[in-house]
């Protein structure tokens, strides 16, 4: 089976407009309305043609062609407006299969090569063959949904900025992080909080690529190039949240320093939820060698396929919920879930379950330094109480260590806390 081949906006200089036919792309002569075939669609052809054909027209620029295109339509189309409107829903159609492909994340390719297939099978079983060749219209290419993808994305970005602009209180606030996909890619990732229509909103601002180097010039450059691309000023930011890396918070050699110099009005501040994870990970002695030993077993199961195997069957004969171990990583706490190291495991596997859910409770859209403060104040309340509890020999605040009936020392428990 041969590839189809896409349609690109460049080959408007040769003559050609798109003309999507049977699930696929066709080019259509603008001069002399002839419709070519799928395989046509190379440079090489479409040039021969215009040679052949139209030898002419061969030293007219492209507005000229895109003339003829608009004319081409019109007539296409006609008066009525009908056959406009079947192209209008089509078009439409075409940004929502993309908007839903981009909301799930998935690859461009799977339009044409599966949405495409089971909606033309769907409609043919249930309303007929001639209502699913209607479907053909329905341009889904991969080069058609990522121009899709990006012409929402232009749209979005310009009623965010647009909204900034008009805002009626004129300052904003905006948040950056510089970290690593999956691929290792170094990216800068952006959040803006603004006021609009008397009401706060968040919004994402932006996501580029760092190709080089992540230094604090680096990413000074890409935030003040966007600011000036689309025309945001400085002199609106009221403060900037990072996290605490030196090229972030550095008053000299971090960003910091370089949005101070462009306006030192700016508040820069380390981002709450990061100063809590830092603050959360400081483990006394005897803890600190129980996670160790933890981590030590976890990484020996993950280090070899068998190994994994092995354990999966040996918590299905136990009756285990969880089958499945995940490395620790510095961003992501751990389900670090002799009778004395037992317990202090147990305990472990309550109190990081508690500092995951206040950890979830202080992200989300639209959770204020308010808010945050108040998840924080909450939970050393709860360590207090807890505490207390310790003094008088309760555990039923640690579900998982008050299960394995276990007797620990109150002092011991009351330290780890």
């Amino acid at each position: 089976m041969s590839k189809k081949r896409t349609y690109s906006d460049a080959f408007l200089r040769y003559g050609f407009v798109n003309l999507p036919s049977g699930g696929e792309d066709r080019p259509q002569c603008v001069v002399c309305h002839k419709v070519l075939t799928n395989e046509s669609l190379k440079p090489s052809k479409l040039s021969a043609h215009l040679q052949k054909c139209h030898p002419n027209l061969q030293n007219e620029d492209q507005a000229y062609f895109q003339r003829r295109a608009v004319a081409l339509k019109n007539i296409q189309f006609g008066s009525s407006g009908i056959q406009a409107q079947k192209l209008q829903a089509a078009v439409e159609a075409s940004y929502f299969v993309a908007y839903k492909v981009a909301e799930q994340q998935k690859c461009h390719t799977i339009a044409d090569n599966l949405i495409m297939p089971c909606a033309y099978e769907m409609v043919s079983k249930v309303c007929g063959e001639d209502q699913a060749k209607k479907l053909s219209v329905i341009s889904l290419s991969n080069n058609t949904i990522r121009r899709r993808v990006d012409d929402m994305a232009s749209d979005i970005l310009s009623q965010v900025t647009t909204e900034i602009k008009e805002s009626s209180y004129s300052k904003f606030s905006l948040q950056f992080d510089e970290s690593c996909d999956v691929a290792s890619c170094a990216v800068l990732l952006g959040f803006v909080r603004y006021v609009h229509q008397d009401k706060i909103k968040e919004e994402f601002l932006l996501c580029e690529d760092l190709l080089t180097t992540t230094k604090r010039e680096d990413i000074f450059n890409i935030i003040n190039s966007f600011f000036t691309t689309n025309e945001l000023d400085w002199n609106s930011v009221q403060q900037v949240s990072v996290d605490g890396a030196p090229s972030m918070m550095g008053r000299n050699r971090g960003l910091r320093g370089l949005i101070q110099a462009v306006n030192p009005e700016i508040s820069v501040d380390h981002c709450i939820i990061q100063r809590y994870s830092l603050g959360s990970k400081n483990l006394p002695g005897n803890l600190k060698l129980v996670f160790e030993d933890v981590l030590k077993i976890v990484n020996f199961i993950k280090s070899m396929d068998v190994n994994s195997r092995i354990f999966r069957e040996l918590c299905k004969e136990m009756g285990e919920q969880y089958q499945v171990l995940l490395y620790h990583t510095d961003v992501r706490w751990l389900s670090r879930c002799k009778v004395e190291w037992l317990a202090r495991l147990c305990y472990l596997a309550d109190i990081f379950a508690e500092l995951n859910s206040d950890d979830l409770q202080l992200q989300g859209q639209n959770t204020t330094v308010i808010d945050a403060h108040h998840t924080v104040t909450a939970f050393l309340g709860k360590l207090r109480l807890w505490i207390r509890r310790l003094e008088k020999g309760v555990i039923a605040q640690f579900p998982t260590l008050d299960q394995t009936n276990i007797l620990v020392s109150s002092d011991s428990m009351k330290n780890a806390v």
